[in-house]
């Protein structure tokens, strides 16, 4: 699940500004169109770690992703000709869901450290957090060589103002069907993740009986 997501959002950081400048026209408001996206993510933030605290994080992580799966298909349909309110409400719907790929997922490593301890007995932490960081740069030495591949590939001019039929349509790809791909395949492993709320208030509380009869001892 996290290396999934975390391969969609490195894929998407390089190719969104092409995106902006070849597919839709909109260089000079690149800025506006790029703030428009993360300061809805640094906004929505708090209310997507309000849904971790409060309700099923199983089921917060496949609905928040499946929205920005939704969002990046439809994002790619935009064209040079549409206005720049469509557009900028596209990429504040797509921060939307930015903000829940980047809280869900670290949201439930603590649940499945904790289920770990209760298997085992040993808490191991740091070993979780090692495979995080691992895996985000794993998804940034995928993400960034397919998509300089896919451009070559397409016929991309590098320092051109124009490009090739081929090459806009391989950069609508690496920014819609491709991301969506690894959402969507992150939200299947989801559906089948076997920790839900009920189950891991269960296993705290039994983790907390366990320290305090060993305290005890």
């Amino acid at each position: 699940m996290f290396l999934l997501t975390w391969t969609a959002i490195a894929l998407l950081q390089p190719t969104l500004l092409y995106f902006i400048k070849y597919a839709i026209g909109r260089e000079s408001q690149s800025d506006l169109i790029m703030a428009a996206i993360f300061v809805t993510a640094l906004v929505t933030l708090p209310v997507w770690l309000a849904v971790a605290n409060r309700a099923d994080k199983r089921r917060a992580f496949v609905i928040g992703i499946s929205f920005w799966a939704v969002v990046q298909v439809v994002l790619i349909t935009l064209t040079r000709e549409s206005g720049l309110f469509l557009i900028v409400g596209a990429c504040v719907l797509a921060g939307i869901g930015v903000a829940a790929a980047h809280v869900l997922p670290w949201s439930i490593i603590p649940d499945a450290i904790e289920w770990d301890e209760w298997q085992t007995g040993v808490r191991h932490e740091g070993m979780f957090y090692s495979i995080v960081t691992l895996l985000q740069k794993i998804a940034s030495s995928l993400a960034v060589p397919t998509a300089l591949l896919l451009l070559e590939a397409s016929g991309y001019l590098a320092a051109s103002d124009t490009q090739p039929e081929s090459a806009v349509r391989a950069i609508r790809i690496l920014v819609g069907p491709i991301p969506a791909g690894l959402l969507i395949a992150a939200i299947c492993f989801a559906i089948f993740y076997p920790l839900n709320r009920e189950g891991h208030h269960k296993i705290v509380a039994e983790l907390e009986a366990r320290r305090a009869a060993e305290e005890q001892a």
